[in-house]
């Protein structure tokens, strides 16, 4: 499908920005919800309708103005929290029956990456904190939305992400406990219908910059201002080139670009680490998928378990019951393992 084919309102759009996180004011942006703003009047112009535009916003105090800046335009922002961005993934985007020609996610605020098997992009939920860890798996987003049974997705898909991409979690505890804290999307359709670009404001264990003394993401600044003068489906290849040239020429570190085209055999070399795209996988079985609503159902129940028990080792200075704690945690660490090793184990069997 090409640019000229795509009309406006078959169009969709995930968009968010946050500023404000429940983990105090050193999690602090100037910038992030007033971009993602941008963002949304962008497609507004483009002809997308607002209803199409899932807009999450979490602005500083004294920002708050976005909010209504927002309604303004038609838009209906929500907390960009994750039940929030959570439920309208799964109701809006990755469910059977959701379609379009064209996706664009946009995000602006903290990423970082984890690392005990595979590389693993994450991004951060506004109610974060270093107790809960809510973030969303970006890998597994990209995954799920490149597979769709027949009927539903989106054919194209652009992402566009101003977040780091550093190891913030040091400890093996911290790093698996992120990882249990993820919202993660499963591939459930039919391979070989997607073709995803992405650009990313940091390579993996890089930073990406954000300008707070005039309120701006580096790499989201230099994207808007890109994209006043395209189409809504611009060449992504040629784009990123332009937007990478503006930080070479400015001694900058670059965006990183992702191409990822799974209909047919052609992937770029800097694709995304993620699973190997398979073009004969099929849809689960019934059977399958109330299988896989009880996996998942069960790791979020050992999620809040874990939440429980973190909570309860800050809370305590025994150094005995600290310990006993501690074993508990090294169980409920065990089974999120099982439970996400039964998800994979199921993910692959239609393959």
């Amino acid at each position: 499908m090409t640019a000229d084919l795509i009309q406006p309102e078959n169009v969709y759009a995930l968009v968010v920005g946050i500023e404000k996180y429940k983990g105090g004011s050193e999690w602090d942006l100037n910038g992030p919800a007033n971009d993602a703003l941008k963002f949304a009047n962008w497609l507004l112009e483009c002809g997308v309708e607002p209803d199409h535009i899932q807009l999450f916003l979490s602005p500083l105090d004294k920002n708050a103005g976005v909010i209504e800046n927002a309604k303004a335009k038609g838009l209906n922002p929500f907390p960009a929290d994750r039940n929030h961005i959570d439920s309208a993934i799964r109701s809006k985007l990755t469910s059977q029956g959701n379609r379009g020609d064209l996706l664009h996610v946009f995000w602006g605020g903290h990423g970082f990456i984890t690392k005990t098997g595979a590389t693993t992009r994450r991004l951060f939920f506004a109610d974060t904190d270093n107790i809960s860890k809510w973030n969303l798996d970006f890998n597994s987003l990209v995954e799920a939305l490149s597979t769709f049974a027949t009927g539903s997705g989106f054919k194209l898909q652009n992402f566009w992400i101003d977040a780091c991409a550093n190891t913030h979690y040091q400890g093996l505890y911290e790093t698996i406990g992120a990882e249990a804290a993820a919202s993660k999307f499963i591939t459930n359709g039919e391979q070989g219908k997607a073709e995803q670009f992405a650009l990313l404001a940091a390579a993996e264990y890089g930073v990406a910059t954000n300008e707070s003394t005039v309120g701006t993401g580096r790499f989201s600044k230099v994207v808007l201002d890109e994209l006043q003068q395209n189409l809504l489906f611009p060449d992504m290849r040629a784009l990123a080139e332009q937007i990478k040239a503006n930080f070479r020429e400015r001694k900058q570190s670059e965006p990183v670009y992702k191409w990822l085209k799974v209909r047919g055999d052609e992937e770029e070399d800097d694709r995304l680490k993620m699973k190997d795209v398979v073009a004969t996988q099929k849809p689960l079985s019934q059977a399958q998928k109330l299988k896989l609503q009880y996996l998942q159902t069960k790791a979020e129940g050992l999620r809040q378990d874990l939440q429980i028990v973190q909570a309860e080792i800050d809370a305590v200075v025994d150094v005995l019951v600290v310990r006993k704690l501690e074993k508990r945690l090294e169980i409920i660490f065990g089974k999120i393992e099982q439970v996400n090793l039964d998800i994979e184990r199921l993910e692959r069997i239609s393959e």
